[in-house]
């Protein structure tokens, strides 16, 4: 669903800022080959919605785009990691960039958790 343009489009930012917050974990535990692998290669969908989101006016959902890019920059070559133009050596931008996603996930779970308590029968 990340990976889909029509998610850019039709989800609030919160909302894409908590799926690019779980795609990142799950980048972490991945491996190159895990990505690449077999009938379900995940880098040519990731690369898309990176693509998406770079390509938005929105400032923060292009920080998701770059944030979700590093974190497959460094499953697929560690030791080169992407940087983007305004990126610092300190890694100040990936820290400052992962807090707003994180925020913006706290934010999501009440929606989430109201949403969920409406189907259930009463």
């Amino acid at each position: 669903f990340w990976c889909d343009e029509e998610c850019v489009s039709l989800c609030s930012v919160d909302h894409q800022a908590s799926l690019s917050v779980i795609l990142m974990e799950s980048l972490a535990l991945s491996s190159r080959a895990s990505l690449e692998g077999g009938d379900y290669a995940s880098i040519p969908k990731i690369l898309s919605g990176i693509d998406a989101r770079l390509s938005n006016p929105n400032g923060s959902i292009r920080n998701h785009g770059m944030a979700v890019a590093k974190a497959l920059s460094l499953v697929l070559d560690p030791s080169k990691p992407l940087k983007f133009d305004d990126d610092d050596s300190s890694g100040d931008f990936t820290q400052a960039t992962f807090k707003e996603l994180e925020e913006a996930t706290k934010r999501m779970v009440p929606v989430c958790v109201a949403s969920e308590e409406l189907d259930e029968p009463t």
